[in-house]
């Protein structure tokens, strides 16, 4: 009796879909970049800026090559966070999907502008990372200090 290849297909389908849901030790979506949670202040008043806009830089090319990024993967980068009233702000992290092997994050860089403030960037390491109980990279970023423009 010769087997029918559309069956066969569903059949591998749903036995790859059932070891993937039992198996509790791997999934396939990995944390690509951790949350940021800080507060924005002014550096002469210490006074809290609402209105920052926080976000990852990211670079207009694939790292390691030369090519431009293409207009899908311009549409999956998330909206940067605001800082609020009280200056504070919660940029999420990310995740991406990857079935057949491990990904993770080495450094994240982060912008931090303001009309009326000198634009800052600075970066995080998973040194300054902690793992919240469901497993989420979180960095308290702590006061991040802006410097007002000079007219």
């Amino acid at each position: 009796m010769a087997s029918n290849p559309t069956s066969l297909g569903v059949t591998c389908v749903l036995a790859t879909a059932a070891v993937l849901a039992g198996c509790k030790s791997h999934s396939p979506s990995h944390y690509v970049s951790p949350r940021i949670i800080g507060r924005v202040l002014d550096e002469n008043t210490r006074q809290p800026i609402a209105g920052v806009e926080v976000k990852r830089v990211v670079p207009d090319y694939d790292a390691g090559t030369l090519q431009q990024v293409k207009g899908g993967e311009t549409l999956q980068r998330t909206r940067p966070a605001q800082s609020t009233v009280d200056g504070t702000f919660d940029l999420d992290s990310q995740k991406s999907v990857a079935l057949f092997r491990d990904l993770a994050w080495f450094t994240v860089e982060i912008s931090f502008a303001h009309r009326n403030y000198e634009r800052f960037v600075t970066n995080y390491t998973p040194r300054y990372a902690t793992i919240s109980t469901n497993g989420e990279p979180v960095i308290q970023a702590g006061e991040i200090l802006m410097t007002p423009k000079s007219n």
